[in-house]
């Protein structure tokens, strides 16, 4: 499916058949120096919607053009990769560079505008299609009411992960509130944070002994690892003007696009034998 979805054989016979010329129109690198010319080019949907550059590789014994995002931070003359990448981009140099920035109205405001959209409220998803697994983030919860691994299990669902159900426990903790919450918004005392822990058997290592292994995993982005994700609703729609692919999104069948597959990710690595912590909601 990921090979089909990513690699589709026009877009590989394409890219082969294609140059590099295209990336490079603007005269501009998108590699750096003393890194190997890109070989190739591909079409990415979701979510780019154009031609990457890429390089060839061998898969299954086919040719194909493995495409790749460019980073618009490249080498300046004379920098190291190591002061570039690690020393430019350390906690002490962004903080550095801010107070910079702020001297300069026109940088600080470009700057608070992109930091802003990370600071938003992020509303809650589960909850939003079945209301068993909704609650009240900020009361108390009654642990029994949060959505666990067997309720995926249900049809029209069947996710694998239902089988590591008798293995959970529902859990909760106490955390302080983060810097932003406190500094700007003037939030003070705890908040309680749930999810699920799944004991497995152990990961077996090279001397055939047991060894236990602890994943954790904590949201991103506003996933929400409880919330619903229906195969029938479309991974992605088209746009019949322009042919570009948008992802898909919430609807009346489906509280979280694609967190499905984040659940299968947590099935496989629990039979593999390891003991999984979810943070899960808040």
């Amino acid at each position: 499916m990921l090979r089909s979805s990513l690699l589709s054989a026009t877009s590989i016979l394409v890219a082969l058949s294609g140059s590099f010329s295209i990336a490079q129109t603007a005269g501009e690198p998108i590699v750096n120096r003393d890194t190997p010319t890109p070989e190739c080019s591909a079409r990415v949907n979701v979510d780019r919607n154009g031609e990457l550059p890429g390089y060839v590789a061998d898969w299954d014994g086919k040719k194909v053009c493995v495409p790749f995002t460019p980073t618009n931070q490249l080498l300046p003359l004379g920098v190291s990769p190591d002061d570039f990448y690690i020393k430019d981009f350390s906690d002490a140099r962004v903080r550095e560079k801010w107070v910079a920035c702020k001297t300069d109205p026109a940088c600080a405001e470009k700057t608070l505008a992109a930091a802003k959209g990370f600071a938003k409220f992020e509303p809650r998803d589960t909850g939003k299609v079945d209301k068993k697994g909704a609650i009240d983030f900020d009361g108390m919860v009654d642990l029994a009411s949060v959505r666990r691994p067997s309720y995926f299990g249900q049809a029209p669902y069947s996710e694998a992960i239902a089988h590591a159900d008798k293995r959970t426990s529902i859990v909760e903790f106490t955390v302080p509130r983060d810097s932003y919450e406190q500094r700007h918004l003037k939030l003070t005392g705890d908040i309680k944070l749930r999810g699920w822990y799944i004991r497995a058997d152990g990961v077996t290592a090279d001397d055939g002994q047991k060894i236990r292994g602890l994943v954790i995993m904590n949201n991103g982005g506003g996933s929400e690892f409880t919330a619903i994700d229906n195969t029938k609703t479309a991974p992605f729609t088209v746009d019949v003007t322009t042919g570009d692919y948008s992802p898909a999104k919430s609807d009346e069948l489906t509280e979280e696009p694609g967190i499905r597959h984040w659940r299968s990710f947590l099935s496989d690595l629990n039979i593999a034998g390891f003991d999984e912590l979810m943070i899960l909601i808040r």
